[in-house]
């Protein structure tokens, strides 16, 4: 094992995730015997910035947790809370789920973005990619902070997010900061990725996906959390949570 921060953190030497400029491996901090996830990034301006956004996140099993922050010669570390468990999917293709277990997963990653909501921020790329599920698929983990916007004294989202995940981000955020996010711009994603779950694919013919659906109540909801224009949407965590769980029982 490799050691950082004079000893503190040890970690295995092969990584078990990587992105665009960073490396996540599985290591142990020293000071509690505790796994650890530890994020490895090249980019030093992206690691502060993700690393103040994981300070701002509120403690929740179902969102990932922030431990430290450092940097050497190279390299800046982001240490997190380690979950045992793989991505829920990754880009165009995935595993069909079925329709209850499906929207049990669905209801845990409102769960968490519930209070991630509450704390003022905006995560911006809620993709298959960036959930975490733990190997007894009882439990999910919100990950990946890099498009991550947050809230202005003025109650306004402040600066502007990178693109997200094709077949994921509404038309709100293709813009590139020229239109206004809200709540509903992660809730149209998180809906997204159950489309996902239900169909075994990314959803980029929306109408064609929520058609596969084939619970006529199901659909209804899919459809309603991902009109095009926000106010059409559900509008908070809380209430598409509602509408998906009167559902779980009929499927």
């Amino acid at each position: 094992m490799q050691e950082l921060k004079n000893g503190r953190y040890k970690y295995f030497s092969e990584h078990i995730g990587e992105g665009r400029t960073s490396q996540v491996f599985k290591g142990i901090d020293t000071t509690s015997n505790r796994e650890v996830a530890i994020k490895r990034m090249s980019n030093s301006d992206e690691a502060h910035k993700e690393s103040d956004i994981l300070k701002k996140i509120p403690r929740h099993p179902f969102l990932c947790e922030y431990i430290d922050f450092f940097e050497d010669q190279l390299y800046a570390y982001i240490v997190m809370g380690y979950i045992n468990g793989e991505r829920l999917g990754f880009y165009k293709y995935g595993k069909i789920y079925p329709p209850n277990k499906a929207i049990e997963i669905t209801l845990n990653i409102l769960e968490g973005i519930a209070p991630f909501h509450k704390a003022g921020l905006l995560h911006c790329d809620l993709s298959p990619h960036n959930i975490l599920l733990s190997k007894d698929q009882q439990s999910i983990q919100i990950i990946d902070f890099g498009c991550t916007v947050h809230k202005d004294k003025n109650g306004q989202f402040h600066g502007k997010p990178m693109i997200g995940t094709l077949g994921f981000y509404p038309p709100e955020q293709k813009r590139k900061g020229l239109s206004p996010l809200n709540d509903s711009t992660d809730l149209y994603s998180i809906a997204c990725i159950l489309l996902y779950l239900l169909n075994g694919k990314a959803p980029f013919f929306l109408e064609k996906a929520c058609n596969q659906v084939k619970d006529a109540a199901l659909q209804s909801v899919l459809k309603k959390a991902t009109s095009y224009k926000k106010s059409d949407r559900y509008q908070s965590a809380n209430e598409l949570k509602i509408a998906i769980s009167a559902l779980r029982n009929t499927q």
